[in-house]
């Protein structure tokens, strides 16, 4: 998959609308819209058909007497949980799976090791409440929503990292800087040049433009993440400038473009593109079936049934 900046080049360069201004034409904006609508609406089918395409994992803390856990931020929707476990000393070779349960089965009046989870909107309640502190003692699965799609916006000129903070940035005020575009956001990421997001969910509140200093506001940045003088900007609260769909599904973001930028023209009778369209994504959505050929064993859900987990090896 080519970044973003190139897929707009492609777009305009097969639609014939290669000339444009700030009044007139279709701007980038326009078209990075387009994209974004792309990359959800095929990962929307993939993940309607083939859930374990976009699993992600994360780990939290469970806390003495806390029935109430926030899901993760990036879950597609807040139903898309795939698998939870509970481990009652952190150490995840004592991960115990924990079942679905619903609101009719939450248990207010004891505490205990948690047994089931329960979603509630935007959080996962455990029950039976924990009755204890457990580091890294939660694990879940869950699908993950891509970021959204953006092209650069400016380029770092310098920046200054101290432990999981930035005290100071700057954009190359010598380089294209779209500094009333940024502004239209809260937040910005950070890119690599090869499009690799850095580090994402930066709050700013201005960009001043004759030094290009970025006026951060207070947050803590994720354990992993950085960023170098050379980086990029785009904008949003979680976005990138290159998919993580593989490169075969880049032929349908640009046909989605494309599509969209001719309707946009009043000048194209969409309804057979439309459904070529929608065969192309018919086609990828099949190759997602299976994502391995490995043959696979029936799976076992609950590791109380194995006989001693010390004998397995794991590595």
């Amino acid at each position: 998959m080519r970044r973003v900046e190139n897929l707009i080049e492609r777009i305009r360069r097969e639609t014939e609308n290669e000339e444009f201004t700030p009044n007139t034409g279709i701007s980038d904006e326009e078209i990075v819209d387009f994209l974004r609508d792309a990359q959800s609406d095929l990962q929307s089918a993939i993940a309607r058909q083939h859930q374990d395409v976009f699993i992600a994992e994360k780990k939290m803390d469970v806390v003495y007497s806390q029935e109430a856990y926030d899901l993760p931020e990036d879950i597609l929707l807040q139903n898309r949980i795939s698998k939870v476990w509970y481990s009652s000393s952190g150490d995840p070779r004592r991960n115990k799976r924990l079942r679905p349960s619903n609101l009719t089965e939450r248990i207010f009046d004891r505490a205990s090791t948690p047994a089931m989870y329960i979603r509630r909107n935007r959080q996962l309640l455990l029950n039976p409440i924990p009755t204890k502190n457990v580091v890294q003692g939660l694990t879940i699965n869950y699908v993950k929503k891509l970021p959204d799609l953006d092209k650069r916006r400016a380029k770092i000129a310098t920046v200054t990292l101290d432990t999981n903070t930035i005290t100071s940035l700057f954009l190359d005020i010598t380089a294209e800087l779209e500094r009333e575009e940024l502004l239209k956001e809260d937040h910005l990421c950070i890119v690599s040049k090869s499009g690799d997001q850095k580090m994402r969910r930066i709050p700013f509140t201005d960009i001043d433009p004759n030094t290009g200093e970025v006026i951060l506001e207070a947050f803590t940045f994720e354990d992993g993440e950085t960023a170098a003088a050379g980086d990029y900007i785009v904008s949003g609260y979680d976005a990138y400038n290159l998919s993580d769909l593989p490169d075969t599904c880049e032929r349908y973001l640009v046909s989605y473009g494309k599509l969209q930028m001719f309707k946009r023209d009043s000048s194209y009778d969409s309804q057979e593109a439309t459904s070529e369209l929608m065969s192309m994504r018919d086609e990828i959505v099949e190759i997602f079936k299976e994502v391995d050929d490995d043959v696979k064993n029936i799976p076992i859900n609950d590791t109380q049934f194995i006989d001693d987990m010390d004998d397995w090896n794991f590595y």
